[in-house]
């Protein structure tokens, strides 16, 4: 073999292997399955989340596994390795305290939460505080109907009261509330609906409310809580996600997913979209991406934030298979992280995976400008007894760079693309996804394991047929007018 051959290798080697060097690992390693609810971002550029187990068929293992402690506070430095952590321990052995929510004050932290009996189907809202040094000061227990099912995005409003959301009477839930307690848990004012159930709110400057509904529908609290009427915005064909942001001259951005019309074809496909929403109740999407393969699209939970316009981030993923189902699917798909301006520009776009079943979980905009996306994976190598998943952070500053923390489990690393390769291993072919500004002179190139080059061809068609390839495992690089922009591997069955 020639030194030049051989030259090539250890720098092809040397580039995937510093791939998978950074990619990040899942951060926590229990028996049980596990799971992160939220996660914030402190003032000295810490993060704190919150840490539960997962799936009810075993809550009473994991109780008394964990000594009644289900949610763990934990409080990481910016390369995410523990400074601090404190557990939110049940008050008794029938009770599960699962915490969703971080509510930041001044002095302090309040964990909001949901009660679960083990003996009954309804549950209660808890608010935990914690001071700076993550010492417990109080905690409260409570609820105003005895048939509650769930309450979510909770809020500090400008009265310094807990505001949330919440629906009654499981499934299928139509009686739903919006409702203001003080911090101690009493019932200050509410109002509930029947037929249409809250999805998110903003507090306004003059202290109303405007309440995002079912099917995209907007209506106002006044601030007496007196509930106005449901005003629906045009037909969009989109369903927004549970995180909209209120801009100060009344528009709503929206991320979610919708079905968009082929002109050609005149068949309707799934697309992820960022919409705006005016105040007038017309609206626009202002940024739409699909899969080429026009799966249905996911795009996640929280899976939007911003610090400012200039700068917004959300998720997405394809719904060929979610990692959250119990048992989780052996499958493979992808998140993509997107940074998009207000008027629809891309700043430009990531793609994690296509080596296990993803789901997106949350998007944090972050103080330096860039952006956390806390996803979870299930891979049935890294979990042979296939009762769980791992939960992963992967940041990426504002330019689209990542930088990832250290590993805690001994599981192979995410892959984080600008181009998206998939599927692999592959076949008879491979495909690609991108956002790139310009296509001109896109390629890839593939080498066998001794160095030579077996397969050259142009990707701006988007797929590469790679049937005469024998088995085996192969290096590839894709290059722009003779740029490398990524090298990894591909394996051919």
């Amino acid at each position: 073999m020639s030194t030049r051959l051989i030259l090539f290798i250890i720098c092809m080697l040397i580039s995937v292997q510093s791939i998978y060097a950074q990619n990040f690992q899942p951060l926590e390693a229990t028996q049980f399955p596990d799971f992160v609810q939220d996660i914030v971002e402190l003032d000295n550029g810490h993060f704190m989340y919150l840490h539960t187990y997962y799936f009810p068929d075993r809550y009473v293992d994991v109780l008394d596994s964990v000594d009644y402690n289900y949610t763990t506070v934990k409080v990481v430095d910016e390369n995410f390795e523990l400074v601090d952590s404190y557990d939110i321990q049940s008050n008794s052995d029938e009770e599960i305290l699962m915490g969703y929510n971080i509510l930041l004050q001044d002095d302090g932290y309040l964990i909001y939460g949901i009660s679960i009996s083990l003996n009954s189907f309804f549950r209660k809202m808890f608010l935990v505080k914690l001071n700076l040094n993550l010492e417990e000061v109080s905690r409260h227990i409570f609820s105003h109907r005895d048939d509650l099912f769930f309450a979510q995005t909770p809020m500090i409003n400008l009265e310094g009261n807990l505001v949330l959301n919440g629906i009654y009477g499981g499934f299928p839930a139509t009686e739903g509330f919006v409702g203001e307690f003080t911090l101690e848990g009493e019932l200050l004012n509410i109002v509930e609906f029947f037929t249409q159930t809250p999805n998110n709110f903003v507090q306004l400057p003059d202290s109303s409310y405007l309440m995002q509904g079912a099917a995209s529908t907007i209506v106002s609290i006044s601030t007496d809580w007196t509930l106005g009427e449901f005003i629906p915005h045009i037909d969009l064909k989109f369903t927004p996600n549970d995180a909209p942001k209120l801009l100060a001259d009344g528009r709503w951005i929206f991320s979610g997913r919708g079905r968009t019309l082929d002109p050609v074809t005149m068949e309707e496909y799934s697309t992820s979209k960022l919409a705006i929403f005016y105040p007038d109740n017309t609206a626009e999407v202002v940024y739409e991406v699909a899969h080429p393969d026009r799966p249905g699209m996911f795009h996640g939970g929280l899976a939007m934030d911003m610090i400012d316009t200039s700068c917004i981030y959300f998720s997405n993923s394809y719904v060929g298979c979610i990692s959250l189902f119990y048992p989780p699917d052996s499958c493979l798909n992808f998140l993509s992280i997107h940074n998009v301006q207000l008027n629809g520009q891309e700043n430009w776009t990531q793609y994690v995976g296509f080596d296990a079943a993803y789901y997106p979980l949350k998007v944090l905009a972050t103080q330096d400008g860039g952006v956390i996306l806390l996803a979870h994976r299930f891979n049935e190598a890294d979990n042979p007894d296939g009762r769980e998943g791992d939960m992963y952070f992967i940041k990426f500053d504002k330019e689209g760079n990542y930088n990832l923390p250290v590993n805690t489990e001994n599981t192979q690393g995410i892959v984080i693309q600008k181009i998206l390769l998939y599927p692999n291993p592959a076949s008879d072919y491979i495909r690609y996804q991108y956002n790139l500004p310009s296509v001109q002179g896109l390629q890839i190139q593939i080498y066998d394991a001794a160095g030579r080059l077996v397969l050259e061809d142009s990707i701006v068609d988007k797929e590469t047929q790679i049937d005469m390839l024998s088995a085996g495992s192969y290096f590839y690089q894709i290059q722009q007018e003779g740029e490398v922009l990524q090298n990894g591997k591909l394996q051919v069955y």
